[in-house]
């Protein structure tokens, strides 16, 4: 039941961080920040990719914890992120420590072929 819960999570944020850079991909973002809009953009849909399918889901956890590394970096000195934006921060510490992406992934898949040497 809690590897449920896990992969509903992995799910969500997989969701989130795909719809993020499909949105750039497309051309909804109205600015233009060179080649570090298609790094961001490449970033969030392989993270969102990651996380939606299972594959290599801690990998696109981790993915999304250094994409969100800087802003919580920017935002340190007015003492504003930490506590009003957890939910960005908590959920893919969790998703990077726990094997989320064999419940609902094909992690599971992976970690069979591979004989259990597989990340997760």
């Amino acid at each position: 039941m809690l590897a449920g819960g896990f992969a509903a999570l992995r799910i969500f944020f997989g969701a989130v961080w795909l719809s993020n850079g499909l949105a750039k991909a497309i051309g909804q973002n109205t600015f233009d920040w060179g080649f570090f809009q298609w790094l961001l953009t490449i970033a969030e849909l392989t993270a969102g990719a990651a996380l939606l399918f299972g594959i290599a889901s801690r990998f696109g956890a981790l993915i999304g914890l250094l994409l969100i590394g800087p802003i919580w970096i920017m935002l340190l000195p007015r003492n504003q992120y930490l506590w009003d934006y957890p939910l960005d921060l908590f959920p893919l510490v969790v998703l990077t420590i726990v094997p989320a992406g064999r419940t609902f992934g094909l992690d599971r898949n992976l970690a069979v072929r591979f004989r259990g040497c597989w990340p997760s």
